[in-house]
């Protein structure tokens, strides 16, 4: 299924760049382009320089999120994040998810708060800057049936299709 918009689907946000991750008005701009193009029918993973929309089926609508797949992590996390980050099961990579439930990115991009957004973006940029060497790590949101917005920090690039 072809998805239409005629908004562009790529956006030029480098996470391990200190520049896009860390400025607010950088920040906004990514915010206001989900936001836009209406990502219940994507999800996003970084190429590069850039941030690319992919199409995704069967995303959780906005109003039905996971509350208990990622519970004990939001739980466990101090009253004053916005944003916690934890290893997965196997070890291998790394999910940040926002405190607060969302189902996907475009329902994050939309509802959430400046302050949620800013602390989601700088949490992935930190992990990022510390985990990874030589643009080594794939990251992306897509959760495979998990409805509560997360990003995926794996240590071996994929090819997303």
């Amino acid at each position: 299924m072809a998805v239409k918009t005629s908004k562009p689907l790529e956006f030029e946000f480098d996470f391990y760049n200190p520049r896009h991750a860390c400025r607010v008005e950088r920040a906004r701009a990514l915010k206001k382009w989900i936001s836009e193009l209406a990502l219940d029918q994507f999800y996003l993973a970084q190429e590069g320089k850039t941030l690319v929309a992919r199409p995704a089926a069967g995303l959780t609508p906005c109003s039905k999120p996971d509350t208990t797949t990622f519970q004990k992590y939001v739980q466990e996390a101090s009253p004053r994040q916005h944003s916690v980050h934890f290893r997965t099961v196997s070890g291998k990579s790394r999910l940040v998810v926002p405190k607060r439930y969302y189902a996907h990115i475009g329902c994050f991009a939309r509802e959430a708060s400046e302050a949620e957004f800013l602390s989601l973006v700088r949490m992935v940029h930190c992990l990022v800057k510390r985990h990874a060497k030589k643009r080594d790590i794939s990251i992306f949101t897509h959760g495979h049936d998990v409805g509560h917005l997360h990003v995926k920090l794996q240590p071996d690039p994929i090819q997303l299709s």
